[in-house]
């Protein structure tokens, strides 16, 4: 605008900014049939003015029509006033429109690819300069984008917006549009080197949802297009077709970077060996091993083992060759070793790695145990001649670790008793009886019990760390077991159940000599049994309950128990739900706890010989592993009085186990303390975890542990007290492995990329070719003209207004006189 005619409108030089669009408004001209009557209004008074005029007086024609004229003027100047004139000001920018980059800082970016199609490895090595067999595919996708120059060549065309991707997009890093000879900045890249990284990465992959997001950031009208560099793993969120979708309907041009190859990498791997929590001198210890061969049909499993008191090497103990099966099944292995020496020893399974191997980080294991050199010392008491009775001497009898006495009470007088040591009558005497480290009472005869023998079994559990396991039987267990009007007896207070007498007295469920259950059941085993050290039949809990507890054959009978004691660990129950005692649920079958210094185990029902006849194994392993468990109080020392347990041994990274522990002070009562610690030792890791109290069950501590990377973890006990004296093996281990969600398949998706870019008409490129994607023909400079609107300014009240309403009622009024046309 002119400065003469702003100002005649009486504008000041500041209302209008530089560069600015100005235009002519009124702010309050009416619209529609209100205009119209307007307009019809100003029409009827100028001409009624000009009729008027007209008729009046004797002057000249020519001076009546200028008179009309000016009073037709001012009428008009009042109609303006009231269409309130202002000046339009509208801001025109011109801005420019950002390219999207996002690079996928998935997991399985992590993975290593062969390339065994030579020309692909040749032209990925040309443009990076670096072996691509040799890097993941995040590292060669931050060499390739440093080598090609691709963010600032098409910063040259418009502004870059970077982002990293997984789950969700994170903060955007942003590249102004550089001049020709402006410094590049530098490049941005994938952030799976760092924790925060790979902490965001393990979460997955929603590549639809993460490029919307980016552009409703951005917002989608200042979007040129987008390029996304990926491998096509796609996990969470919306399909990726619906991606192509949404981007038809706003316009947008997709451009994909395929990063990887079509086929998985290949990878020998060990993912477990477990073996015994305790090993007896020269006893026959097997060790489980558990293998994949992502890849590769067959290999070779070696087991090793040393001593690290001794500083010893490793000594080779057996190869074993394995065939894979199909897919990522593992296969498993198993070892045994007789250690010739005691002490803390560690195993270590290893596959030798091919040249070929993508990751040879995982090709080995090591578990860490303790030798001992005590046999354990067992008393098997019995009320009368079962099954279970001679399948259980005969299988502690022929068990190298254990010596075995037998009392048969029933046994004529004279009768020579079974077992290792022979004895004719039980041990009356404190010294006799706690020479031994665990009794088994099978269904006895309290008739034949010395005096205050019950008594005397309480003290040998209790203060000196005895072994008891009771098994139930349907002759004497319920008048030795039941409770007197005084309370309860020496032995039912001992056991980790309370029993249901007045089940048991009920005519007719099967209680009495001979007596059995109208219908089989089974032992349904709870989670604590699939795992626990008297009952671990398989180092995978649900390969425990498939392969071994779910055909197992079924019992004919049980003694009913009502419910479990505080602090107990119900190991199985029955599995028929009319046993159901509310509000405790089935009734147990098998249980555990700590009394005083040692442990009881009671079993409801005296069958488990039927296990020998389609599994002699198991029942071989339950009664020679409830012994060794049920020894650990008489061997235990400090470290004994703090045991950890873990709810699982294999974790996703991002996912935390839960870490329980079990603490009892010198007395061997329950520990009460504010809490306990326990210290996690992994891959660059040493760190204190506090334990709270488990409310309702004393010495019982908890919290939860989220391993920060991947590998092997072990726990300690922290407070000297319970750590023992020399090396100590560790109290729980389990290892951190990458989420299958994300590592399970980690081949590239090429075709789904591909179709992808042509459904948004752009195309697909190979990593090693990102150059042609900074080519302005292929990405051109695009900006959006942005038009904001600034404050008008009114014209209508300003002086040039009332100064021109004033001369034109001046000019009448003059001519009026001058004529003396009053």
């Amino acid at each position: 605008m002119s400065d003469w005619l702003r100002a005649l409108l009486g504008v000041e030089e500041g209302d209008i900014p530089e560069g600015a669009v100005t235009s002519f408004e009124f702010a309050n001209l009416p619209r529609g049939s209100a205009g119209l009557a307007l307009l019809l209004l100003a029409l009827a008074l100028v001409g009624g003015v000009f009729w008027v005029y007209r008729r009046e007086g004797s002057a000249p024609g020519p001076l009546k029509i200028a008179l009309a004229t000016l009073r037709a003027l001012v009428i008009a100047c009042a109609f303006l006033l009231i269409l309130e004139p202002i000046l339009s000001i509208d801001h025109v920018e011109e801005i420019d429109k950002s390219t999207l980059v996002l690079l996928d800082g998935s997991l399985s970016m992590t993975s290593r690819d062969r390339y065994a199609n030579e020309a692909t490895w040749a032209a990925l090595r040309n443009a990076i300069a670096k072996d691509p067999r040799e890097l993941p595919r995040y590292r060669i996708v931050n060499e390739a984008l440093d080598a090609s120059g691709l963010v600032t060549m098409l910063a040259r065309s418009n502004r870059v917006i970077v982002h990293n991707f997984s789950d969700t997009v994170s903060a955007p890093v942003i590249v102004p549009r550089l001049s020709r000879d402006a410094v590049p900045p530098p490049v941005p890249g994938i952030e799976l080197g760092s924790d925060k990284g790979r902490e965001r990465a393990v979460k997955g992959t929603n590549l639809a949802g993460s490029v919307r997001q980016a552009v409703e950031t951005a917002g989608s009208d200042r979007v040129s297009a987008i390029i996304v560099v990926t491998d096509g793993r796609n996990n969470l969120g919306p399909p990726p077709e619906d991606l192509a979708l949404y981007l038809r309907n706003k316009d947008l041009r997709l451009f994909t970077v395929v990063v990887g190859e079509a086929e998985l990498p290949r990878n020998l791997r060990v993912t477990s060996l477990a073996g015994p929590d305790r090993i007896f001198r020269n006893d026959p210890a097997v060790f489980e091993a558990r293998a994949t061969g992502r890849g590769y049909g067959s290999a070779t499993v070696e087991l090793m083992r040393r001593y690290p008191e001794a500083g010893d090497a490793w000594d080779h103990i057996a190869t074993e060759h394995v065939d894979f099966p199909p897919g990522d099944q593992p296969a498993i292995l198993r070892f045994t070793d007789r250690p010739p020496n005691t002490g803390l020893v560690e195993y270590r399974a290893r596959i030798e790695p091919a040249t070929d191997e993508s990751d040879t980080k995982d090709n080995e294991k090591i578990f860490v145990t303790r030798v001992v050199e005590e046999k354990a010392k067992v008393l098997l008491v019995a009320g009368a001649p079962a099954y279970d009775y001679y399948a259980i001497k005969n299988t502690l009898m022929r068990d190298s670790t254990i010596t075995l006495a037998c009392f048969l009470e029933s046994a004529d007088p004279g009768f020579r008793q079974d077992g290792n040591i022979a004895i004719e009558e039980l041990p009356k005497e404190e010294k006799d009886l706690f020479g031994y480290d665990v009794v088994i009472l099978h269904d006895p005869d309290p008739a034949a019990f010395p005096p205050d023998w019950p008594a005397l079994l309480k003290k040998f559990v209790a203060e000196h760390g005895g072994g008891l396991a009771f098994i139930a039987g349907n002759k004497y267990t319920l008048s030795l077991l039941r409770d007197t009007p005084s309370g309860e007896n020496d032995l039912s207070g001992i056991l980790p159940v309370v029993l249901d007498t007045d089940r048991a007295d009920q005519p007719g469920i099967g209680i009495g000599y001979g007596g059995y259950f109208s219908s089989p059941w089974r032992m349904a085993p709870e989670p604590a049994g699939l795992s626990h050290p008297a009952t671990r039949f398989h180092s995978d809990p649900k390969q425990a309950k498939e392969l071994v507890w779910d055909r197992l054959p079924p019992f004919y009978w049980c003694f009913p128990v009502l419910k479990a004691k505080p602090g107990a660990t119900v190991l199985a129950r029955h599995d028929d739900p009319r046993e159901t005692v509310e509000p405790y649920g089935r009734r147990p079958v098998l249980a555990v706890h700590r009394y005083g210094a040692g442990r009881v185990l009671f079993l409801a029902a005296d069958e488990t010989h039927r296990w020998r006849g389609t599994a002699e194994a198991v029942f071989d392993r339950f009664w020679v592993q409830t012994t060794r468990f049920l020894l650990e109080g008489r061997l235990g020392g400090a470290r004994r009085r703090f045991r950890v347990y873990l709810d699982r041994e294999l974790v996703d990274l991002g996912d935390a186990v839960r870490v329980s522990a079990e603490a009892f002070d010198p007395s061997f009562e329950p520990l009460d303390a504010p809490s306990v610690s326990v210290t996690v030792h992994g891959p660059e890791l040493e760190q204190e975890l506090k334990l709270a109290p488990v409310e309702g069950k004393r010495g019982h501590f908890a919290g939860s542990f989220a391993p920060p990377a991947v590998g092997d973890y072990e726990i300690f006990a922290t407070a000297a007290e319970f750590k023992g004296e020399g090396p100590e093996a560790p109290a729980a281990s389990f290892r951190a492995e990458e989420p299958h969600r994300e590592m399970g398949d980690v081949r590239a998706d090429r075709p789904l990329l591909k179709d992808l870019a042509a459904r948004t008409r752009g195309l697909s490129a190979e990593i090693f070719d990102l150059a042609k994607l900074g080519d302005p023909q292929v990405i051109p400079p695009a900006s959006e003209r942005v038009v904001t609107q600034g404050r008008p300014v009114p014209l209508w009240d300003t002086w040039t207004t009332v100064t021109l309403v004033l001369l034109l009622l001046c000019a009448e009024w003059i001519l009026r006189k001058r004529y003396r046309m009053v």
